[in-house]
């Protein structure tokens, strides 16, 4: 199955019964987004896990990273319903903690890829964003230095959206990348709407108004998604260069077109993976680490083929077909 399959999943819990368990733990996932190839990735690396650790996983979410008010309504009826622990990847630091305290007050709660402003959780399985960013801006400063001959140019950032801690950190860590070439200074930068079209238009903007840009960094899909699409329908291959956190088959595909230079790729099979690992070993009563750092791996078009990266590029999606 290709990596980034589209599935018909909405805010309808999916259940993953263990093969051979009549009576399983239940565990709710809940991520920000059921129609993103990220978090389908996510729910993938969850479901397997109930199946080989012997769990009942429902997963579920809303169908857009900025509906937070939804995702909130939809762990207050995981833990109602009756979930013994659950796995929850906040759309908003702030705007989930108050509800990850009243649910933590209720069961376990288990984070993936992002925090909450709450101290209700057992731990978080997550990539550390900033050094993500950091080898993003390397990244970056080497694409640069090969398409100029030097480590000098401008680059445009270009943002998911606001109030997103992992993005603020993968901002942070990509100036830190690029401080040690001095001449590379960014020109601008963009936050846009979670969508994927306000990126496209906003690419479209910094092409426009700095033609001599010389790089983007997007820092997630949906942001590198727009900023390839603008570049490639620009006719500038390779002119800006592109730097962008996360994967697809459309990135992937842009990265052996030469629309893309990087991508600097998470881990989030591992993420839902080790979500419902580490519940189940809680609710065992087995010590469970407080932070777990799931990696990034740079995949550039010389390590594309790689082992490792085609099992980051395509993960096993099958326990999701229905």
């Amino acid at each position: 199955m290709k990596a980034y399959t589209y599935l018909a999943l909405a805010s309808v819990a999916l259940g993953c019964l263990g093969a051979t368990q009549t009576q399983a733990e239940t565990i709710s996932v809940v991520v920000k987004d059921t129609t993103s190839p990220y978090w389908q990735t996510v729910m993938a690396g969850a479901c397997n896990a109930g199946k080989e650790l012997n769990a009942t996983v429902n997963v579920t979410g809303p169908t857009t990273e900025a509906d937070i008010a939804g995702q909130i309504s939809i762990l207050e009826n995981a833990v109602s319903t009756g979930s013994q622990a659950i796995v929850l990847a906040p759309s908003s630091s702030e705007g989930l903690g108050a509800a990850v305290d009243e649910a933590g007050a209720k069961v376990p709660v288990f984070l993936i890829d992002s925090s909450a402003n709450s101290t209700a959780f057992k731990s978080i399985i997550a990539t550390d964003n900033k050094a993500g960013g950091v080898l993003a801006g390397k990244a970056m400063v080497d694409a640069i230095t090969k398409k100029n001959g030097s480590a000098k140019g401008k680059v445009a950032i270009i943002s998911y959206g606001p109030g997103i801690n992992t993005l603020d950190e993968r901002i942070a860590g990509f100036k830190e990348g690029l401080s040690a070439s001095p001449e590379i200074e960014v020109v601008t930068t963009r936050v846009g709407d979670f969508q994927t079209t306000t990126a496209l238009n906003q690419a479209n903007d910094v092409l426009s108004a700095f033609p001599e840009l010389d790089g983007i960094y997007a820092d997630a899909l949906f942001t590198g998604i727009g900023s390839a699409q603008a570049i490639s329908e620009a006719g500038r291959k390779g002119n800006p260069v592109l730097v962008t956190f996360d994967s697809s088959d459309t990135l992937e595909q842009n990265l052996r077109d030469g629309i893309a230079q990087a991508l600097v790729v998470q881990n989030p099979y591992k993420m839902g993976y080790d979500g419902i690992a580490n519940a189940l070993k809680s609710l065992k009563g087995e010590e469970v680490a407080a932070k777990v750092d799931t990696g990034v791996t740079v995949i550039t078009p010389e390590n594309v083929d790689s082992e490792d990266a085609k099992a980051l590029l395509h993960p096993d999606f099958s326990c999701l077909q229905k």
